[in-house]
């Protein structure tokens, strides 16, 4: 038996080149994929603390309408659990234009920033008086 070789017939195959090559696109590709899958779990995390946080907010608003005693103008720091997160509450007690009604605004913030800084919840309500 006798191999044959035709000479003008290039051998098969991939050249060093050519794999590192296809080997950057790939680690592109994955270095994507994994940002995007970083900003979609960083974004579910924001998207939980502002649920919470509205949560807070909310129960602020229902405990100034069921305390007779804090419906007065005021002001008040207080801070809310919700899960495993701690966020300051701050509630406050304005007039209106109407002598019958109070303006409740409660804010929520992150415990761990300052209060003037970014926060993550705002709800408004009113307070009927006199009814």
């Amino acid at each position: 038996m006798t191999l044959r070789v035709d000479v003008g017939q290039r051998p098969s195959g991939f050249t060093l080149i050519e794999v590192l090559i296809a080997l950057a696109v790939a680690s592109i590709v994955f270095l994507g994929g994994l940002k995007l899958v970083q900003t979609v779990s960083q974004s579910l995390f924001e998207s939980r603390d502002r649920n919470l946080a509205m949560l807070c907010a909310d129960n602020a608003l229902v405990l100034v309408r069921l305390q007779v005693q804090r419906q007065g103008v005021s002001e008040r720091r207080d801070t809310c659990r919700q899960g495993s997160r701690v966020f300051n509450v701050e509630t406050r007690i304005l007039v209106t234009p109407h002598s019958n009604f109070r303006r409740i605004e409660a804010r929520v913030y992150h415990a761990d920033t300052p209060a003037d800084d970014f926060f993550l919840a705002y709800r408004v309500g009113f307070l009927p008086l006199g009814f």
